[in-house]
């Protein structure tokens, strides 16, 4: 028979036991549980780490194409059983899942902002946590202890080099309506390139008439757009109220003209003319006429810069090729009209510094006075490209700081870009402007900082 003093003993060592095996289990729970946090934490940096470079890889683009590369790569990373959910945060609130802004390499600080001059860096924070899109992470054993969900998160920052990706077409005028003006049956496609409209008027971008075609990735407007005539412009993102953008070639130095060439203005005849200064201008009006114009610059004027003056420029019929040129409008303006055939290509870098000194025109296929406020206009019915055997291969920028750029002809044109003060786009011929037109390829280099 037991006694009293042994039942007593064993009753103690089951209490004793209970308590230990509640304390093993415990620990246990509490180990599984806090492997798991850490396994989920790994798997939250991870999604922040390839989120932030995503969304790197657009900052210079777009502000808008970073926060949805960064949303659509975070979402396909699972931390804690389903995949990282990241809010947008357009509003850019530092403590945001998305925050852009400008991180200085030298002082290693991060400083929130949306200046699209300034922000170079993705700050992505990838949350398990109370109030967060994907919520707090549930625990296994916690419950046991009245803890049922823990608050994990990781964050990580992604810078890109470079600087921002410059529009494919910008419209400089800072205040007058239409000065970015699509209407008719105009025809412009900058495949993923974006246009600038500077002006603040509330229709600064007009969009007129249901025949129209504008592809692009995005127009950006410091003021805002006017449609009208139900044009179909669905797959544009229309920006307003963005920051303006400065003349990207307003340092570009003008031509100075020196000794009158001789003959002192191009024509049809003879076929072939070297650059200089040619006081008559330019004039190409033959159907047969067949020119050729060697390497360099060529500043063309005529009629009297203190009123309208006759074409400084004109191309009504015939074929003008010129390689490695740049066209200087010193005053008088330009007319392309009739069936005449363009074929130009601008100096490359080694072309201009060797004819002027300086690789600054590389790229300028037409460059106006500042001074030269008067209309060009590109109406012709033939084809203004760059190489005839590359009938898609662009010709160069066209650069008109003071004037407006009447696009009205059936003829497809293929350039680079075009900085103008108005630009308006109303003929049915395809203006391919190709400075991004070959696709994305994401920004710079982007490294991970933080």
């Amino acid at each position: 028979m037991l006694s009293h003093r042994s039942t007593g003993r064993r009753g103690g060592v089951l209490v004793y036991t209970a308590v230990v095996m509640f304390v093993l289990i415990g620990f246990a729970g509490l180990a599984i549980d806090w492997g798991y946090m850490t396994w989920t934490a790994q798997k939250l940096q991870v999604g922040a780490d390839a989120a932030a470079l995503a969304g790197a890889q657009q900052i210079w683009w777009s502000h808008a194409d970073a926060r949805t590369a960064a949303i659509n790569l975070a979402s396909l990373n699972e931390a804690g059983g389903r995949g990282i959910a990241l809010s947008t945060n357009d509003e850019n609130n530092p403590t945001g899942d998305i925050v852009l802004g400008k991180y200085d390499l030298t002082a290693h600080t991060f400083t929130a902002t949306l200046d699209r001059s300034q922000a170079n860096a993705v700050e992505v924070v990838a949350r398990r946590t109370n109030g967060s899109t994907g919520g707090p992470l549930p625990l296994f054993f916690g419950p046991i202890f009245g803890k049922r969900n823990a608050d994990v998160w990781r964050y990580a920052i992604a810078v890109a080099l470079g600087g921002p990706a410059d529009a494919s077409v910008i419209a400089l005028n800072n205040k007058d309506p239409q000065s970015f003006y699509v209407a008719g049956n105009g025809y412009m496609d900058l495949g993923d390139g974006s246009a600038q409209v500077d002006s603040s008027s509330s229709s600064g971008a007009m969009f007129q008439g249901t025949s129209l075609t504008f592809v692009a990735n995005e127009a950006d407007m410091v003021g805002s757009w006017d449609e009208r005539g139900n044009p179909k412009l669905n797959s544009v993102s229309l920006q307003d109220q963005q920051p303006s953008v400065a003349d990207p070639y307003a340092g570009l130095a003008e031509p100075i003209p020196g000794t009158p060439m001789t003959p002192n203005q191009i024509t049809d005849s003879p076929s072939e003319y070297w650059p200089g200064y040619y006081p008559n201008g330019l004039s190409i009006v033959d159907s047969g006429s067949n020119v050729l114009l060697h390497p360099g610059v060529y500043i063309l004027e005529n009629g009297n810069p203190k009123k309208p003056s006759p074409p400084a420029f004109n191309m009504a019929g015939g074929k003008l090729t010129a390689y490695g040129v740049m066209f200087f409008i010193k005053f008088g303006n330009v007319e392309w009209n009739g069936n005449a055939q363009m074929n130009l290509t601008p100096m490359t870098a080694a072309q201009s510094t060797q004819f002027t000194g300086t690789d600054a025109y590389a790229g300028i296929q037409f460059f106006q006075a500042r001074d030269n406020t008067q209309q060009a206009d590109f109406n012709g019915t033939s084809v203004y490209t760059g190489t005839s055997a590359d009938v898609q291969g662009a010709s160069g920028i066209l650069y008109f700081p003071a004037a407006k750029i009447l696009l009205d002809g059936t003829g497809d044109m293929y350039v680079d870009r075009i900085v103008a003060d108005k630009i308006e786009d109303t003929g049915s011929g395809r203006k391919i402007v190709t400075r991004h037109y070959n696709g994305r390829q994401g920004g710079d280099p982007v490294y991970l900082i933080e």
